[in-house]
């Protein structure tokens, strides 16, 4: 079994130097290009199982690094840990 595990993007809120915890922003634009500079490199074919947080931004990481083509099985429990307000 091989287990293979990313980091989501680079959200919304990283230039402002706030960690997000649970908190929910959306990938930036420059997240996005960086998820999908990578995304060629991986063939989505090789997972068998795909599972992300139910942040916005580890789905949307997701879904660009499968090319939309996998089920995605969100699980709270592997949600980053609460910062604070």
């Amino acid at each position: 079994m091989k287990l293979v595990i990313v980091r989501h993007g680079i959200s919304a809120d990283t230039w402002d130097r706030v960690v997000d915890g649970d908190n929910d922003p959306d990938l930036s634009a420059e997240g996005i290009k960086g998820v999908e500079k990578i995304a060629p490199y991986i063939d989505e074919k090789q997972f068998d199982y795909v599972y992300a947080s139910t942040l916005t931004r580890a789905i949307k990481t997701v879904k660009i690094l499968t090319k939309n083509k996998k089920k995605i099985h969100r699980d709270s429990r592997i949600v980053e840990l609460r910062m604070g307000k």
